[in-house]
């Protein structure tokens, strides 16, 4: 399988799990904002879980198969077009040489995956092949590049007659008590009360939230607070007063508090939930934090094991 890149639209990267084991050293996870289509994306293939997607984020992709070979596509963010023709989302496709291949953007999430058989190839750095723009990894994919696979597609395919439906959109999003919320309690208290806007200030980095009310958190409210450690779905309140919430690619360190954490079964979700979308916090404790990863991690399995046993 290869392609060649006409259009890449506004952002689109190359992405796999991203770089888990350099937080240390200051390099932020990185991977695929929504690893949960990310993976679907690769189970629909029998792809390894480290393997590598053409993350979309808006604009229209264009590109050209070269030669041809197995492609699958997931993700609320975008819609595949073959041939100027709307393919179903969910599924595997045979793509031939010649066949125009383009994403344009949909208006119910923000992120949608590519892949092919094997995953795309792509320069390996830190153990990962994911761009990581705010640390310098990679680059985003430009005109006239040719994205190529991992490995052969198979021959013995042939078109099924199922697919795996698409994401529900979220608009309750659970959280654990963060680690200054016990300090700044009526805030927090405050926080959960509230329902937020998800704001036009957003990337890889991290997503602001308007508060449907008046200003929420005066500035004067925290004062100063030494830098501390934080991750992929921790809520900061800065000084505007709008909590941001980090994403993949946000940083290792930070000074804002940190007021709540979104939880891991909901992470890859509310970076699909579109800008000017309201949603609310439901708290919940760490066993029921650790429930939801389960039936999370679950569900994945159920569609790679699905996968496998109709192929």
């Amino acid at each position: 399988m290869k392609l060649h890149v006409v259009n890449p639209g506004l952002l689109s990267t190359i992405q796999d799990r991203g770089r888990s084991y350099w937080r240390a050293s200051g390099v932020p996870v990185g991977g695929a904002a929504d690893l949960e289509s990310a993976e679907i994306a690769h189970a629909l293939l029998s792809n390894p879980l480290h393997a590598t997607v053409l993350e979309f984020a808006g604009g229209v992709f264009k590109a050209i198969v070269v030669e041809g070979g197995l492609l699958s596509f997931f993700g609320n963010g975008g819609q595949l077009i073959i041939n100027r023709k709307l393919v179903a989302s969910g599924k595997v496709y045979q793509a031939e040489a010649g066949d125009q291949i383009e994403i344009e953007p949909s208006n119910h999430g923000c992120y949608a995956y590519l892949t092919c058989t094997g995953g795309w190839k792509s320069m390996e750095i830190l153990g990962s092949k994911s761009a990581c723009l705010s640390s310098g990894f990679g680059r985003e994919v430009q005109p006239g590049d040719m994205l190529e696979s991992e490995q052969t597609s198979s021959s013995m395919f042939k078109e099924l007659n199922w697919y795996v439906p698409p994401t529900p959109e979220l608009t309750t999003v659970r959280v654990l008590a963060g680690p200054e919320a016990a300090h700044h309690a009526s805030v927090f208290e405050k926080l959960l009360s509230n329902a937020y806007e998800i704001g036009a200030r957003r990337n890889r980095m991290g997503i602001q939230l308007i508060p449907t009310h008046s200003q929420t958190f005066p500035a004067t409210t925290f004062g100063n607070m030494v830098s501390a450690g934080v991750f992929p779905g921790i809520i900061q309140i800065p000084p505007d007063g709008r909590p941001f919430v980090l994403m993949a690619d946000g940083q290792t360190t930070g000074g804002y508090p940190r007021m709540a954490i979104v939880v891991a079964a909901d992470l890859a979700r509310f970076a699909q939930v579109p800008s000017g979308r309201l949603i609310n916090f439901q708290l919940i404790n760490l066993k029921e934090a650790e429930t939801a990863l389960v039936a999370y991690r679950k569900r994945l399995n159920m569609i790679r094991f699905s996968v496998q046993g109709v192929r």
